[in-house]
Formats: C-alpha cells, sequence, structure tokens
C-alpha cells in the first residue's frame, strides 16, 4: 500500500509493506506549489509508483508524475497545466491511462510511460479509467450525458460502448471504485435514501 503524506512542506510517499507490517518513507522531488500527492497507482511489476500532484486536492491543475519505489527517481509526465489524475497503468507497464480536462471535455487520455505527448482514447466524457487484463480496452466512468455507466474503449479503433444500463436507477455510480479481473467488472453503487420529516412551524405557547 502506499498514500501519500507531508504535504504542507516536503511531500514523500509512505509505503506499507502487508506482509511485515513494515512502513518505508519514499521522497519526492519537493515542489513547493505542487506538494499535495493523490490517486497513487503501481505498476504491474511493483517497480514504479504514478501520481498526481497540485497545490491541493481540489486544484484545477494536476501534473502526473513517476517515482521508482527502489531509490525515489522520479519523471514528469504531464506539465500541470491541465488537470491531469487518476493514472491507471496498462499490464505490460508501456503506457499510462489518466483523465484529463485538456480538450473540450474532461476524457480518458493515456500517455507511454517513458514520456512523450499525450493521446485521447475517449471522445465523450469520462474519469477513472481502468486498463482491461488484457490491455485492449480501458473501461472508465461515464460523465456529463453519459454519466452513472461504466464504459468501454477499445485501444485499437477507438470503439466505445456502454457496459451497464444504469441510466434511470435511483442513486448514483461510485468514483474511485471501478476494478476488474478476467471475468467480472467491480464498481460501487450509491442508493442515497431519506426520512421524510414534519417540524411544527408555530409552537404553542406553554401553560
Amino acid at each position: 500500500m502506499a498514500w501519500g503524506l507531508g504535504q504542507r512542506a516536503e511531500p514523500w510517499i509512505e509505503i506499507l509493506t502487508l506482509a511485515s507490517g513494515a512502513s518505508s518513507k519514499l521522497k519526492v522531488p519537493v515542489r513547493p506549489r505542487n506538494n499535495a500527492v493523490v490517486d497513487l497507482s503501481w505498476s504491474p511489476d511493483g517497480r514504479w509508483l504514478a501520481y498526481g500532484r497540485g497545490i491541493s486536492t481540489l486544484a484545477a491543475t494536476f501534473e502526473l508524475w513517476l517515482t521508482r519505489a527502489s531509490d525515489g527517481e522520479s519523471v514528469q509526465l504531464t506539465d500541470g497545466t491541465r488537470r491531469d489524475v487518476s493514472p491507471a497503468w496498462s499490464p505490460d507497464g508501456r503506457w499510462v491511462a489518466f483523465d484529463s480536462t485538456r480538450g473540450d471535455t474532461r476524457g480518458v487520455w493515456r500517455i507511454s510511460a517513458a514520456g512523450g505527448q499525450a493521446e485521447r482514447l475517449t471522445k465523450g466524457e469520462g474519469s477513472w479509467p481502468r486498463w482491461s487484463l488484457d490491455g485492449t480496452q480501458v473501461y472508465f466512468i461515464g460523465r456529463g450525458a453519459r454519466a452513472n455507466n461504466v464504459w468501454a474503449v477499445s485501444i485499437v479503433g477507438r470503439k466505445e460502448r456502454s457496459v451497464t444500463a444504469l441510466t434511470g436507477r435511483r442513486g448514483v455510480l461510485a468514483t474511485m471504485a471501478l476494478a476488474v479481473d478476467t471475468r467480472y467488472l467491480y464498481f460501487a453503487w450509491e442508493e442515497r435514501r431519506g426520512d421524510i420529516w414534519v417540524a411544527e412551524l408555530i409552537q404553542t405557547p406553554r401553560q
């Protein structure tokens, strides 16, 4: 497990080894204006962490970074002129998918783990990408007109399709809760229920 700490001064990534319970501190480059570390994602080989960096967790712009777990060597993938967040590694470790506000709408993009230019995967709006285990598709949570459904886009041909049909159902599709295995797609659905209460507006004077 890994998470970001020390975000007010010099940030670091705390790594917890579940088998032993031991934790270690992984330093990352100090960026006075971009010390919030979010959305950490391990590479398939367990050597690198991808994550976003911004002024705060609510910042309008975020950079994508990679940091090697063994020695803290870090590489900046995107320049931070847009909100680039939610990185997800391809199964072969060659690509990082992410969602970004670059372009006309918030959509899903990918960039080589070696650096270079990012390319858009989706035509419509989407966020929180997750790769299929064979690397041929990227699943994502729809936004805008696609909200409350999980979608998929093929890497070859960029064909998009809806995986779920939840439109009109009571509740909302939760973010940060999308996972896949060889057979199933896992996601969280939040049904927000409430009670109706009555409060008396005019109080009767006490005798």
